[in-house]
């Protein structure tokens, strides 16, 4: 097992991880009482929703965004695609997901969730 300096060495590293990104020091956790949607939250932090994965477990092609037509990701959803930059900017305006996790209120995110009709489709497996 690594011991803390030389997990903290060894994730440093780890700059392409799509986990890195969002928590780029290992540690505590800023916001250790989310709400009664921390499950939820977590899965958005990781990239592993129903809507963006399922496709692996189906064998299925990725998906895409019915607006734009990228990849569907949590990350395309939560900060890329142009059609919710309005809705966007009224439940948080950042520009990246280590901010919005870091800086935004849960009960916003999920409420971005639910206003651009992506709740349905995008609760965990």
């Amino acid at each position: 097992m690594f011991e803390g300096n030389q997990w903290h060495h060894l994730w440093s590293h780890c700059t392409s991880n799509k986990l890195y990104s969002v928590q780029p020091v290992i540690g505590h956790n800023r916001n250790p009482s989310l709400s009664r949607y921390s499950v939820f939250i977590n899965h958005l932090r990781i990239g592993h929703t129903r809507l963006t994965n399922s496709y692996l477990l189906k064998g299925e092609n990725r998906p895409e965004c019915p607006i734009c037509h990228s990849p569907l990701t949590v990350k395309h959803i939560l900060i890329d695609c142009i059609c919710f930059s309005a809705a966007r900017q009224r439940y948080f305006g950042v520009n990246t997901l280590k901010e919005l996790f870091e800086n935004v209120e849960s009960q916003n995110i999920v409420a971005f969730i639910k206003d651009t009709n992506f709740c349905r489709c995008t609760f965990l497996y």
